[in-house]
């Protein structure tokens, strides 16, 4: 582990590094000429560098949707659930695909609801049924009222 000294000099020399990418044939090359020159190891420049987000090529796949779009499926997801709709996976992709223009397969909307688990629970969804007396419980229901 690196003193805090030498994080602060590390981060320090990033404008440096960043400067100094295009002129340098790797990556590796310019970390190695801009801590010669802050007087920084070059494991601190690197660390603090990809700390930065430096390098980080295209999002992985678990990040199609920003944290915002996140919250607002999820929200869709819970409304429905509350309402006693539970969206399956397939209508839950469609949601994405029709609101962002991202497409998402169902392996994708299975990690995303596995990753929400907390938020998202696991119940069945029964609507009353004709054959559990829903009708008779109407009636009743409708004649209570009527003597009040």
């Amino acid at each position: 582990m690196t003193p805090p000294r030498a994080r602060k000099a590390a981060s320090d020399a990033l404008p440096q590094l960043e400067a100094a990418l295009p002129d340098h044939p790797s990556v590796c090359a310019a970390v190695a000429a801009v801590a010669a020159e802050a007087d920084v190891s070059e494991a601190a420049l690197l660390k603090a560098w990809k700390r930065a987000g430096g390098g980080a090529g295209p999002r992985h796949g678990n990040h199609l949707l920003t944290s915002d779009q996140d919250d607002a499926l999820l929200a869709v997801v819970q409304a429905f659930s509350i309402n006693n709709f539970a969206l399956s996976g397939m209508q839950i992709a469609e949601v994405v695909h029709r609101r962002w223009g991202v497409a998402v397969s169902l392996r994708w909307v299975r990690k995303w609801v596995d990753s929400h688990r907390q938020r998202l629970g696991w119940r069945a969804c029964k609507a009353l049924e004709d054959k559990r007396a829903g009708a008779q419980v109407i009636e009743d229901v409708q004649g209570f009222r009527g003597q009040l």
